[in-house]
């Protein structure tokens, strides 16, 4: 247990281990302020990040909340995933603002105020790059391909599922749809 464990915030949860109540909401808003104050958006994936940041990380935490050895896997997956979140909607930002989507506003307008100058030049420069470019199409072309949408007949309880194809493509998929309750 780290110093001061006893002044930490509890986390509720219910009997799917899913987070409740006040420090849940809380919880997670720390999680997002940690993502931006630790990890840079110029790395180009979660394993660039140093182990050294991941302890520091993870021990800002345990002061914070009350959350246990076990579960450092699973947080620090879900901060990996808030970290794509967010870099992705960036680099769609980006996009439209280089494309002319967005009313012809400048790139540095378009800066997070947690962003240093330098990283966001940075940022702006590989997600415009020709190489970034290529990747970003074929990844798009790939998930255009294997989604595929089921409908339920109320508009409400639309679902998405996605389907990875088999690498021979020889494989025959049936999809079934299910009524709701059923």
């Amino acid at each position: 247990m780290v110093n001061g464990q006893d002044k930490c915030k509890e986390l509720e949860r219910n009997e799917l281990g899913q987070l409740i109540g006040d420090n849940s909401v809380k919880y997670a808003s720390f999680l997002g302020c940690m993502i931006k104050e630790f990890v840079p958006y110029t790395l180009d994936g979660w394993n660039e990040i140093g182990e050294e940041v991941k302890d520091r990380m993870w021990s800002c935490l345990q002061l914070s909340y009350k959350v246990e050895d076990w579960e450092k896997k699973v947080i620090f997956q879900k901060l990996a995933k808030l970290r794509r979140d967010k870099k992705s909607k960036l680099q769609i930002l980006v996009r439209e603002v280089n494309t002319g989507r967005v009313a012809s506003r400048d790139l540095n307008l378009s800066k997070p105020e947690f962003l240093e100058q330098n990283q966001w030049d940075l940022f702006v420069k590989k997600t415009l790059s020709p190489t970034f470019q290529e990747k970003s199409v074929r990844f798009r072309t790939m998930r255009e391909k294997t989604r595929i949408y089921l409908h339920d007949e109320p508009e409400r309880k639309k679902q998405v599922c996605q389907i990875y194809k088999l690498k021979d493509h020889k494989f025959g998929l049936k999809v079934t749809r299910k009524k709701w309750g059923t």
